[in-house]
C-alpha cells in the first residue's frame, strides 16, 4: 500500500479514536431519541384507541337510557289509555244503570232486588291490571284510582239478604239508601281519573280522547 494511503487510514483511525466517546453519546442520543419517538406514538395510538373505545361505551350507555325511557314513557303512555278505557266502561254502566231505574236514586229508605243489580253494575273492567300497573310504573293516580275502586266496592257491599216466608229462600237485596250520591260519586271521580288520563305527559288532550275538562262532574 502506497505510504499516502498508509498516512490517510491512519489520520481517519486517529480520528474515530479521538472522538470515540463523543461519536458514542451521539449514536446513543439518537438511538434514544428515536426509542422516545416510537414510545410517543405508539402511547399516542392507546390513547387514540383508548379514547374511541369510550366514545363507543358513551354512546352505547346513552342509546341503552334512551331505549330504556322510551319504553317507560310507552308502558305509561298504555297504561293510561287502558285506565281511560276503564273509566269510560264505568261511566257507560253508570249511565245505564241511572237509565234502567230512574225510580231507585232518589229513595232514602227499604231495598229491592233491582236495587241490587243496580249496585253491582259497576263491573270495574280491567281494574286488576291497572293496580299492578299503578304499584310498577308508580303513577301518580295511583291513590285517585285505588280511592275509587274502594268506593265501587263499597257500592256493591250496601245489601241485605231476606228469606222468603213461603219457601226459605234467601233473596239478596240492595239497599236504597244513598244509592243516587253514591252512584254520583263514583260518576264523578271516573270522570275526573278519565280526563286525567286522557292527556299525554304535557298535559295536552290527544285528538280523539276525552275532552271534558278535569274534575268535571
Amino acid at each position: 500500500m502506497p505510504l499516502e494511503d498508509w498516512a490517510q487510514h491512519w489520520a481517519i483511525a486517529k480520528f474515530l479514536y479521538d472522538w470515540q466517546t463523543l461519536i458514542a453519546g451521539l449514536l446513543a442520543v439518537l438511538a434514544a431519541w428515536r426509542t422516545i419517538r416510537a414510545t410517543t406514538k405508539s402511547a399516542d395510538r392507546e390513547v387514540a384507541a383508548s379514547q374511541a373505545q369510550t366514545a363507543v361505551a358513551q354512546r352505547q350507555i346513552e342509546t341503552t337510557i334512551d331505549l330504556a325511557q322510551k319504553r317507560a314513557e310507552a308502558e305509561y303512555d298504555a297504561f293510561r289509555i287502558m285506565l281511560e278505557a276503564a273509566m269510560t266502561r264505568v261511566l257507560a254502566e253508570a249511565a245505564w244503570a241511572k237509565k234502567t231505574y230512574p225510580n231507585l236514586l232518589t229513595q232514602t229508605t227499604g231495598a229491592s232486588v233491582g236495587a241490587h243489580t243496580l249496585r253491582n253494575s259497576i263491573t270495574k273492567g280491567a281494574f286488576a291490571e291497572l293496580r299492578g300497573a299503578c304499584v310498577r310504573l308508580g303513577s301518580p293516580l295511583t291513590g285517585e284510582f285505588l280511592y275509587l275502586e274502594g268506593e265501587i266496592d263499597n257500592f256493591a257491599l250496601q245489601y241485605e239478604d231476606r228469606t222468603t216466608t213461603t219457601d226459605s229462600v234467601i233473596i239478596r237485596m240492595g239497599k236504597h239508601a244513598g244509592l243516587g250520591e253514591q252512584l254520583k260519586l263514583i260518576e264523578a271521580k271516573a270522570t275526573e281519573l278519565r280526563d286525567k288520563a286522557a292527556r299525554d305527559r304535557w298535559g295536552l288532550i290527544l285528538p280523539g280522547r276525552a275532552e271534558r275538562p278535569s274534575g268535571a262532574g
